[in-house]
């Protein structure tokens, strides 16, 4: 991970009051480069580092008081606006499921059961082959 990166995700940690090992967890698991755009079989996107799915496309333009057509170039070519808007999600879907860290974390992905229940397994993998075992129980 670059500096700009790391630095970029060490402040929406901070800024969301997220574990600092949670972004680059999600990064792991999410494989995303900036610039890229991945359809989707439900006729969505995902855009750039973190990987944002279109349908959050007019809850961002309405906080950031962007246009849909910047804030997605934004999430597709701007690593930085990219991980805020994933921390911004990831706080979001953790306070939708009443501060359950990995509930959220499940939600990031999807709220299907199984398919967030696997998601879970992917991001916690991740954690432990960067971190070790999380030193919390959310």
């Amino acid at each position: 991970m670059n500096l700009v990166i790391a630095f970029c995700m060490h402040i929406a940690t901070n800024a969301y009051g997220l574990p600092p090992q949670a972004l680059p967890s999600l990064l792991l698991v999410e494989g995303g480069k900036t610039g890229a755009v991945s359809k989707n079989t439900n006729r969505t996107v995902d855009m750039g580092l973190m990987q944002i799915n279109t349908i959050w496309l007019g809850e961002i333009s309405k906080i950031s008081g962007l246009s849909k057509p910047e804030v997605e170039e934004k999430l597709t070519n701007d690593a930085c606006f990219n991980i805020f808007v994933s921390g911004y999600i990831l706080k979001s879907e953790i306070d939708a499921a009443d501060g359950k860290f990995w509930d959220g974390v499940g939600h990031y992905h999807s709220r299907t059961p199984p398919i967030k229940s696997r998601y879970i397994s992917k991001v916690r993998k991740a954690w432990e082959n960067i971190y070790g075992e999380p030193d919390f129980n959310p």
